[in-house]
């Protein structure tokens, strides 16, 4: 349990700062969504599980990942919409450089 719990440690950590570094240097976000993609498999890959035996969790992550993009897209809309609001409220100044 312990060796599993540092391997999703570490794997998190690698794709945190990948995508730390991509956005630090306006990289393009594509490849790092394309490489997001193989991370299910590599998974597959240490577990020594066969491909075939993943493929309804596969389908069913991509299914519930799909939906849960419409809920995260209108939470992000209505979060900004919300920030600059209370920011106007407030009198607060936005300057933009």
């Amino acid at each position: 349990m312990m060796r599993q719990a540092l391997t999703v440690l570490a794997v998190s950590v690698a794709v945190a700062t990948g995508g730390a570094v991509i956005l630090r240097c306006d990289l393009p976000l594509g490849p790092l969504v394309v490489v997001l993609g193989f991370v299910p498999l590599a998974a597959l890959g240490l577990a020594r599980r066969r491909l075939s035996a993943a493929v309804p969790d596969l389908v069913f992550g991509g299914i519930d990942t799909g939906l849960l993009v419409i809920p995260a897209l209108a939470g992000c809309l209505f979060g900004s919409g919300l920030v600059l609001t209370i920011a106007l409220l407030l009198g607060v100044s936005l300057q933009t450089a």
